[in-house]
């Protein structure tokens, strides 16, 4: 439980400066930092689940 629970909480984060980004009207640091993170959640949650 607390695997997810850390993956929300870094989501979340990155998240939360995604909108901070497009408020600064930085949509390209935005859709950088959303998709770097959901590749490192994608590649954790895999690596967890062969474990």
């Amino acid at each position: 439980m607390n695997f997810y629970k850390d993956l929300y909480y870094k989501l979340f984060a990155v998240v939360a400066d995604a909108v901070e980004s497009l408020e600064r009207d930085e949509p390209l640091a935005a859709r950088k930092a959303l998709v770097a993170a959901m590749r490192e959640a994608e590649a954790r949650v895999v690596s967890a689940e062969g474990e």
